[in-house]
């Protein structure tokens, strides 16, 4: 307590000019450009639709980035399989149980997604965000065993 003294009267002071600068730099602003909202509108369909298209990003980044989601099953898709496809796709089965897949409305709104949500509840104009977990690429994706990605799915359901 003695070495927090000096401190103590300097914190109150910087403490609200320091919260709303990291509140101001770490707040989204959604911003559309004509060109990405058909785009989005075009991958929403696509995933209604029951085909590829679909793309992940990495929720409250500043290196943010969009992942392509290949290998969906032909026909509607889960939130679950999104999350099975997109951990085969970066060489992670940690991504079958942790984070969490949310959307991001043209409002900048987030709404938690259901692992038995279908990929088709996505709107036009929706993003498709993971929280919680990063999605970096596993360099050594080759060399994960197939029993990693069962286990994870076992876990997860159970």
């Amino acid at each position: 307590a003695p070495a927090l003294a000096p401190l103590a009267p300097a914190l109150p002071a910087a403490l609200p000019g320091a919260l709303s600068a990291a509140a101001s730099a770490h707040v989204p602003t959604p911003v559309r450009s004509a060109a990405r909202a058909a785009a989005t509108e075009t991958a929403a369909a696509a995933v209604s639709a029951g085909v590829a298209g679909l793309t992940v990003m990495q929720a409250g980044g500043h290196d943010a980035r969009a992942v392509p989601v290949p290998g969906l099953p032909a026909g509607p898709a889960t939130m679950l399989d999104v999350r099975v496809a997109l951990a085969r796709h970066l060489g992670r089965p940690e991504l079958i149980e942790q984070g969490r897949l949310v959307r991001q409305n043209d409002g900048g709104r987030l709404s938690a997604l259901r692992d038995q949500d279908l990929a088709g509840c996505l709107h036009a104009g929706d993003q498709l965000l993971m929280v919680g977990i990063d999605l970096a690429e596993n360099p050594c994706r080759a060399e994960v065993p197939e029993a990693a990605y069962r286990a994870a799915e076992a876990r997860r359901a159970a």
